[in-house]
């Protein structure tokens, strides 16, 4: 199953009253030293890595090195987010409202050769106007006009 599907069943169980899913589990760990290692892992593992940007990053570094289709980084500056490493190899971004800062770093960096700077900054205000939970994803997998552009999971978006 795609890390988006998976994300996507995750997060409606969390929705639903936090009602578990059969094999699903979920851990929680609040120290770096704490998480998996990747090769100890369950097949089909995904790892939240979650508001981390200050804490020293070496576990999260190699997890994302060697599991990156299996994992979601949030962090609420995409600017401070390491760029060779993170930014640079992500496939999915998922972008709640931005200032103009980060906004121009993505646009650079995922999106420059697809539409002028005005489009991009067009596509994302449309869907954020909409309210202060919407979110659009570039779908670095998908091609232009065929779903590399959504607003939410579902809704796709010709530029």
């Amino acid at each position: 199953m795609k890390l988006i599907s998976r994300l996507k069943l995750f997060l409606a169980s969390k929705a639903d009253g936090n009602k578990d899913i059969e094999g699903i589990q979920l851990l929680t760990f609040y120290e770096n030293e704490q998480v998996i290692e990747p090769e100890k892992a369950l097949p089909n593992s995904v790892y939240i890595l979650d508001d981390i940007l200050t804490e020293r990053q070496g576990v999260c570094r190699s997890i994302f090195a060697r599991e990156r289709h299996n994992v979601c980084y949030l962090a609420q500056s995409y600017s401070r987010v390491a760029k060779q490493l993170l930014r640079d190899n992500a496939n999915l971004i998922v972008l709640f409202k931005q200032d103009e800062t980060n906004l121009k770093h993505v646009y650079m960096e995922h999106c420059s050769g697809d539409m002028l700077y005005t489009e991009f900054k067009d596509f994302c205000t449309s869907c954020w106007r909409k309210g202060r939970v919407n979110f659009i994803v570039i779908n670095k997998d998908c091609e232009r006009d065929n779903g590399r552009y959504r607003y939410g999971f579902d809704t796709f978006v010709i530029i």
